[in-house]
């Protein structure tokens, strides 16, 4: 239907819906990755999502998503409110990254090195 419409001359679908789409794909990749790759498949909110460290800006850009096991756990809680929950759930939290790039390039390297698999069973996965 949007391509229709786009053919048919309405650009609108086009610009507020397949350009944001494009340019936002491979950076919700790369924080999806972080977020849930290496987590233990399991139904506990605690150990199959990971929250990770980051600067005040990104978490404004993504709305406090990096507290992303917080916002799993209690979907209910608005945006602002999750760094309180995060702080509340300090020691209920099992699987946390010290930070985007820091897991991307951690999980790079095991990738190069032929030990990716062994990496997020090592590093990230604290299922039973």
């Amino acid at each position: 239907a949007a391509a229709l419409l786009i053919v048919a001359g309405w650009t609108a679908p086009l610009i507020y819906w397949v350009v944001p789409v494009l340019l936002g794909q491979p950076f919700l990749r790369l924080v999806l990755l972080a977020e849930h790759t290496g987590c233990a498949l399991s139904d506990d909110m605690h150990i199959n999502t990971r929250t990770t460290s980051t600067n005040v800006f990104v978490r404004f850009v993504m709305w406090n998503m990096s507290y992303h096991t917080e916002h799993h756990l209690y979907p209910g809680v608005p945006f602002y409110a999750l760094p309180d929950v995060h702080s509340a759930m300090t020691e209920t939290r099992d699987v946390t990254a010290l930070g985007y790039v820091k897991f991307h390039a951690d999980y790079v390297r095991a990738l190069v090195a032929g030990r990716g698999a062994a990496f997020v069973d090592a590093n990230y996965d604290r299922g039973p």
